[in-house]
Parts: structure tokens; sequence; C-alpha cells
């Protein structure tokens, strides 16, 4: 589109500037989407000057979101060019201090209260506390809460205990999601909150390594969500008297290995 309003300006000879200038209001933001397209999408970058606006942002978001990961168009109604090309629009996953309790209006996944019930709380804010996970947890446990409960330290485990614990365990999901409750899975898309980056070949390269990465990840979480199902207050059990005894086992072998080396 934007290269026939060029060829036709020059049909009957050299322009005034501002007569070139005036049928690209509203298509600057072209420029830079065809600048982005060279970068990320060889080969559709002529291609987009040839299409309006509209197409063209949808054009790309297709394509990029084919060759690299997901991307958004949060235009909502306005120009869908000047928020594509200000910032790469994606959902980053990470858990914020505002949903780590549960409540009557917010149920939160039973893996994610089940981490959150054996791990210490990843927050400090006083809005974030564990008093409403073990409440909820308690009621799911029934009448064998108290020493089942009994077998997790008031604040909760370390995530370096849990995964010792966890380390080849039956139970990768829930470690994947005590990782993802600390933002510690080393992945960006479950470790960062937000949803604008900046367009850089530093973050488009990040995001399209660990785009593969998270799917696997969010996998082996909803696995987990499966096999505990809908009530899962004898799985629960099964899961935190699992972790009391590797973690007992661990500390065993470091009291062992103490002795004998004083010995």
């Amino acid at each position: 589109m934007l290269t026939s309003v060029i060829r036709n300006r020059f049909v009957f000879g050299p322009p005034l500037l501002s007569s070139v200038l005036k049928p690209f209001t509203g298509h600057e933001h072209m420029f830079k989407l065809v600048e982005l397209a060279g970068q990320y999408l060889p080969g559709e970058n002529a291609s987009l000057l040839n299409l309006a606006p509209a197409a063209a942002a949808k054009r790309f978001i297709e394509s990029f979101s084919k060759s690299h990961f997901p991307i958004a168009d949060r235009s909502h109604g306005g120009n869908p060019l000047s928020s594509l090309v200000d910032s790469i629009i994606v959902e980053l996953l990470g858990i914020s201090s505002t949903h780590y309790e549960p409540s009557p209006w917010r149920k939160l996944p039973p893996g994610q209260l089940l981490a959150e019930a054996l791990c210490a709380c990843p927050f400090t804010r006083r809005d974030a506390s564990r008093l409403p996970v073990i409440d909820t947890v308690k009621k799911l446990l029934g009448e064998d809460a108290g020493a089942i409960l009994g077998l997790i330290p008031e604040g909760g485990y370390t995530l370096g205990q849990i995964e010792a614990a966890l380390k080849d365990s039956p139970y990768p999901g829930l470690l994947a999601r005590c990782r993802w409750l600390f933002s510690r899975t080393g992945n960006i898309w479950l470790d960062k909150q937000g949803y604008r980056l900046p367009w850089t070949r530093l973050n488009v390269k990040r995001l399209t390594v660990d785009y593969p990465a998270s799917l696997e990840l969010k996998k082996q979480m909803d696995s987990f969500e499966s096999w505990l199902g809908h009530a899962p207050g004898k799985k629960y059990a099964e899961v935190i008297r699992y972790v009391k005894s590797e973690i007992s086992k661990t500390l065993m072998e470091v009291f062992h290995g103490e002795v004998k080396a004083g010995d």
C-alpha cells in the first residue's frame, strides 16, 4: 500500500515534501513494523508495505507467533500498530503476592495450594499470609488435618529443602509448582510478571528459547493437577508424608556425615 502511494506521487514529477508526507499520516508506525519484520521475519518485511496498517499488524502477529512465540494484539480498538511496535506484548505468568492467598472469590489450583502449604511464603507483604492457605488445606484434609499439617514446619519449608526432597521424586509437577511459586524456574515465562517487554534481540531470543520449556513445565504441573483430582485430601497427605520422610532422611545423612568426619 505505501509503495503504491510513493509511486503515484512521483508519476507527474518531483512533488512537494508536504505532499509526499500527507498520505502517511497515521502510518508512521508502519516503518517501525517493517524494521521489526526485517529483524525477526526476513522475507516478509517488503510484503507488509503493500497492506493496510490493520492487515499488516495482523500478518505480523500471525507470522511472528508461528516462528517465535505467541504475541497478542492489545490495541483494544485503537491503532493496532502503535501498541504492537511499542513493545513485545506477551502474557508472563509469574506469581505475585495478590495471587497467593485463596479466597471465596479466588480458588487456587490444588497443586498451587499444596505448594503454598509446604513452602515458606515467598512474599514479605502483609497481605500475603500462609494462614488462609493452611485454613483451606485443613478443610481438605478433614479429621487428619492436625497430624498431617504437624509434619510441616510452622513457617513452611525453604525452597532448597523442597528441591532436595522432591529431586527424582514421583512428583515433578509439584517441584515445578514450588519453583514457580518462588519465581525460580529459570524460565522467563513463569518467573516474570507483566504483559510488555521492550523489542530487543535479547528479549526476543530469551522468550523464544524459553517458550517450549515453559510449555513442558506447565504440562508437568497440569499432570500433577490431574493426579490430585477434585478431592485431593488423601493425596495431599501422601505427598506431605513423602516430603517429610525425604527431608528427615536428608538431615540424617548430613548428621551422620558430620559425625563420621569428626571421628
